[in-house]
């Protein structure tokens, strides 16, 4: 099954962690880690200028990302990486199947996009 690409776009302005606990990868309000993480592979196609990661989320939350992802159509998900906002892809269709297709805005970003991936809730 291919990976829904979520093309990022301009990301804000550096801000310190969150006091509030959100610690980690968020997409939409779903917490990507190794918990809801199935698997986090780098993607071996080219997608764009930064090195991407296919990540498939564990089947209890496949639903759940489909649900926020249809609610989301033709309005951006908001994908923050320690409650910074990192990229706000518009969401086109309803993202089915639990894979998605994350990069940073570089490949630093992306690797601590995996870090945290790799990380428990």
């Amino acid at each position: 099954m291919p990976a829904t690409c979520l093309a990022p776009l301009a990301p804000e302005p550096a801000a310190p962690p969150p006091a509030d606990g959100s610690r980690g990868l968020w997409v939409g309000p779903i917490h990507l880690c190794r918990d809801t993480a199935e698997s986090a592979v780098a993607d071996s196609e080219d997608r764009g200028p930064f090195p991407s990661l296919i990540v498939t989320l564990r089947p209890e939350l496949r639903a759940e990302l489909e649900r926020e992802s249809g609610r989301l159509v033709g309005g951006a998900m908001p994908i923050r990486l320690d409650g910074k906002l990192i990229s706000e892809p518009v969401v086109r269709e309803p993202l089915t199947g639990g894979v998605l297709a994350l990069s940073g805005q570089s490949a630093e970003e992306t690797q601590a996009i995996e870090a945290a991936i790799r990380q428990p809730c």
